[in-house]
């Protein structure tokens, strides 16, 4: 997905941004580059280093504590290790005397239980185990802002908090964001930004976008209940997979005739388990999916939708129908003021023909939780370059990070830090 050909008028948009005080951006706008150039190498490094030794969801107990030594040596305070009772996430603050707001900055951790076959030198130590997702380059790029950021100490115009969070990866209600949240991790906070690398978009572009940029991720579980028997004689039996094909094919016409067409949601079907031989008809179905909107009437709709089809479609074939509904992740709805100001610091850095607005996608990201709690924006970051062989998707075993991006993004990350306080402040 490339960024559209109307980027010039996105940015044309985003200059007309009454809220947006470019003052800051050129105060700060060099040293803050001239730092990231300094620290590239390191970056670099850290991202290598990560990728080699990646861990699950809530099993970051390594990686949670080389953060936490390097944030102590670059000065920072208040540095806590360990989530809702988890041994790992990490907090840390600084400038913690100021009198100005707080804005805080988002990092996720966790690998992926994939076997990485990219053949890098620096490709996974832990078998099945892989940064396949890009979260090794969200942490470097963050540390890298954190180093900047702790440089310009004496500039800044008020606090700054950083959360490296464990388990975006989970998948249910129990990811990292919330964990977080429960421990205060956004208490006096004004703002949050956080990014993602994005193998769609081109290497060195960054995409934005006012309002929802990212689905709510649901998860629905149907058991249909039959009467098992010969597949020869099914009259003596209720067939549960006859309900299951009519659940499976009605469920999409509630998409295509039920919802408004201006409207987005996607519905799908990721198990099904029946039975486990070919001349017997099994007495239960089970299946499980997701279900993908950006709008709570929507998403209220689709539930309503499936539960009514999973029960008169099995009713209608003698079956009966055990549907339950799972709401694990509320769409990633970006502020429209703050994703202004991170795309007009993001074209200070990256240049106005690389910033523009963004198709929205129906991934989900628990981002979205802080999203509900505080202003904030969720960013883009551009890492595909087929010509360097990075054209792999997210959760693929050859996925890889174009390197050469990381420290503009921690600049990036340093300069809407800087700009969103001083103009708090004002």
């Amino acid at each position: 997905t490339e960024i559209p050909s109307k980027t010039a008028e996105a940015v044309q948009k985003v200059r007309r941004a009454e809220a947006f005080n470019r003052g800051p951006a050129y105060v700060m706008k060099d040293f803050i580059l001239r730092k990231a150039k300094e620290h590239e190498g390191q970056i670099i490094t850290w991202r290598r280093h990560f990728h080699a030794h990646p861990e699950l969801s809530f099993k970051e107990e390594k990686t949670s504590a080389l953060i936490a030594s390097l944030l102590e040596s670059m000065g920072y305070e208040n540095i806590r290790i360990g989530t809702a009772g988890r041994p790992t996430g990490v907090i840390a603050e600084l400038n913690t005397s100021s009198e100005g707001p707080t804005v805080a900055l988002r990092a996720d951790m966790d690998a992926l239980p994939v076997q990485e076959e990219t053949g890098l030198p620096f490709a996974s130590e832990n078998p099945g185990v892989m940064h396949a997702c890009g979260h090794d380059a969200h942490m470097a790029i963050l540390l890298g802002a954190a180093q900047i950021l702790s440089e310009m100490k004496e500039s800044l115009p008020g606090k700054v908090r950083l959360l490296f969070q464990p388990s975006e990866e989970s998948g249910e209600i129990t990811q990292g964001a919330l964990p977080m949240i429960e421990d205060g991790a956004l208490e006096d906070v004004d703002a949050i930004f956080g990014l993602h690398v994005w193998q769609p978009l081109e290497s060195g572009r960054l995409g934005w976008r006012e309002g929802p940029l990212m689905a709510s991720s649901d998860r629905w579980t149907l058991t249909i209940r039959g009467k098992g028997g010969h597949g020869a004689a099914p009259h003596l039996s209720i067939d549960p997979t006859a309900a299951a094909g009519h659940f499976i094919s009605m469920v999409q016409t509630f998409v295509s005739r039920e919802l408004d067409p201006l409207k987005t949601a996607v519905v799908s079907v990721g198990e099904m388990k029946a039975g486990n031989a070919f001349n017997i008809i099994p007495d239960s179905v089970y299946l499980q999916g997701t279900a993908r909107t950006f709008e709570p009437a929507v998403r209220s709709a689709v539930e309503e939708s499936l539960r009514r089809i999973a029960s008169h479609s099995c009713e209608a074939l003698r079956c009966t129908a055990e549907f339950a509904y799972h709401r694990n992740l509320p769409p990633t709805v970006n502020d429209p003021a703050m994703a202004r100001l991170g795309a007009c610091a993001a074209e200070e850095i990256f240049g106005a023909g690389n910033v523009g607005e963004t198709p929205p996608t129906m991934v989900g990201e628990d981002f979205s939780y802080f999203l509900e709690k505080i202003p904030g924006a969720f960013f883009f970051l551009g890492i595909g370059n087929r010509e360097k062989g990075y054209a792999y998707p997210h959760h693929h075993p050859k996925f890889q990070v174009d390197d050469g991006v990381l420290a503009l993004s921690s600049a990036f990350e340093a300069l809407t830090t800087y700009t969103f306080l001083f103009q708090k402040k004002e």
